[in-house]
């Protein structure tokens, strides 16, 4: 269940990053930037 809910988590935080630009939660769930083109 603790998955299931961290993988939930991670999809949100990937769907927030991609519309708010959160370069720096991307960066640190997934140590890199899953956004390329997020540079405004």
């Amino acid at each position: 269940m603790l998955a299931n809910f961290f993988g939930m988590l991670c999809d949100a935080c990937i769907k927030a990053g991609g519309l708010l630009h959160w370069d720096g939660i991307s960066m640190i769930f997934f140590g890199e930037y899953p956004f390329p083109n997020s540079e405004e």
